[in-house]
């Protein structure tokens, strides 16, 4: 309750907050000299708040977001808090099989951490975008805090049904054929295609073949056709169990006579400070496709902080394990550098390339190199597969000792803590990583060792 001789009102921010008293108009505060007292003057305020006078008003500075703030006039409390930090999320993406959220908020110098956390399986993820699949859970919550304060925003998740259009087939050879179909599935997922003898009775079962999507495109290549033979297909997504169908679409072999080399594609790069994934496609022509893959090369001059220095000229190839759609990973490049890249795909004699395309490496994260300075290192430790797909599996030497495990992402955010065994056999280690790049460092109190782990 207001005193009765004077009220106030505030007006806050993230950091600051003023409030303007009012006296009431009839009534003054005299001293025992006759003088009247200002209400600044009878103001007590704790000497840790940063704060100006200007008449009746007063406003602190230097306070985080959610503060309260308090004083006493004559006795009487004055009193009020600093607002939050807003967040903004937002479905930037809808397709069938994945939601992607980003997020967005002001005052990045206050926020300390901040996360997607999904409630399914409790996960974190340290970043401001996010792809959910289907099925997962209906709403993502994203969290951030600092200094005494936290905040958080819940956004449901919607996604499209599964639909194709445009189906079509194209005889690459007299046994072979691209069959295509535009849908609103992301790329890489896998959907498939169904086909059958144009004349099968209904009770045949079609045969099915799995295919990627790249760029809103299904990507089906059947072999072993004969050229005499009508066929149709449909592309098919199971959702949930639930299957979604395209429409059949003949095709027939028999009038190929044009040889088609392979399709291929440069995808976008996703970096995580000096790692990458690279993704690419080689859909295939009359020829089948031998390999298929990704080349690189650093280009300019910038500094060698990591990895041996290179000719421009000198592309390295790095092979993929399947051949229409395919990613690799890239670890331990230089810090703050350019790299040019492209997808390549051999087929019959001649190596066919994708559009080159460029990315550029973070700069050295201070305090990560740290890590690994001469004299902390007290055991060997390394993974069993790196990059890791999946939980990793830490092996850490010792004689079969308990010791503690962090894994922390580059930012410095811890995102597990457990004990394992040091006794040389690989030890599985339960986390939810999105992809890029973490550091794994193990200590039994006395020393530490540290290894670098690029989730995919």
């Amino acid at each position: 309750m207001y005193p009765d001789f004077f009220s106030w009102s505030e007006t806050a921010s993230i950091t600051t907050i003023e409030f303007r008293l009012k006296p009431v108009s009839y009534l003054k505060v005299i001293d025992d000299s006759g003088k009247e007292v200002p209400l600044s003057e009878a103001a007590e305020i704790d000497k840790d708040y940063k704060y100006k006078w200007d008449g009746n008003t007063v406003t602190f500075t230097g306070l985080h977001p959610t503060q309260g703030v308090s004083f006493k006039v004559f006795g009487c409390t004055v009193y009020g808090s600093t607002s939050n930090i807003d967040i903004t999320l937002r479905q930037v993406e809808k397709y069938a099989d994945i939601a992607v959220v980003e997020a967005s908020f002001g005052y990045e110098e206050l926020v300390e951490n901040y996360y997607f956390y999904q409630s399914v399986g409790g996960k974190k993820y340290e970043q401001k975008k996010i792809a959910v699949p289907y099925g997962n859970e209906s709403k993502i919550t994203f969290y951030i805090s600092g200094d005494g304060f936290q905040n958080s925003k819940n956004l449901n998740l919607s996604y499209s049904t599964p639909k194709f259009s445009e189906e079509d087939a194209v005889a690459t050879s007299y046994t072979k054929a691209r069959l295509t179909a535009k849908c609103n599935l992301s790329t890489g997922a896998v959907a498939a295609i169904e086909w059958r003898r144009h004349d099968a009775p209904d009770n045949v079962k079609s045969k099915t073949e799995a295919c990627p999507v790249v760029n809103g495109v299904l990507m089906g290549e059947l072999r072993g056709l004969k050229d005499d033979v009508y066929y149709k297909f449909r592309p098919v997504y199971d959702r949930g169990g639930v299957k979604y169908y395209g429409e059949w679409t003949g095709f027939y072999t028999g009038d190929a006579g044009v040889y088609f080399e392979p399709e291929v594609g440069t995808l976008p790069a996703t970096v995580s400070c000096n790692s990458v994934e690279l993704e690419g496609y080689a859909f295939a022509g009359t020829d089948d496709v031998n390999e298929s893959g990704i080349e690189y090369r650093r280009v300019g001059a910038a500094s060698q902080s990591a990895g041996a220095s290179r000719a421009e000229s000198e592309w390295i190839k790095k092979p993929a394990t399947s051949t229409t759609f395919f990613k690799v990973s890239l670890d331990n490049l230089a810090y703050d550098s350019e790299y040019e890249y492209r997808a390549y795909a051999v087929a019959g004699t001649k190596t066919y390339y994708g559009a080159a395309a460029v990315f550029n490496t973070g700069a050295d994260l201070s305090g990560i190199e740290d890590i690994f300075a001469t004299g902390v290192d007290g055991r060997e430790i390394s993974l069993l597969r790196n990059p890791v797909d999946g939980n990793p599996r830490l092996i850490v030497s010792g004689n079969g000792e308990l010791v503690d495990c962090y894994i922390h992402s580059t930012t410095g955010m811890l995102m597990k803590s457990c004990s394992v065994v040091a006794d040389g056999t690989p030890q599985e280690i339960e986390v939810a990583l999105q992809p890029g790049m973490y550091i794994v460092t193990v200590t039994d109190g006395k020393s530490r060792s540290s290894i670098r782990l690029l989730a995919k």
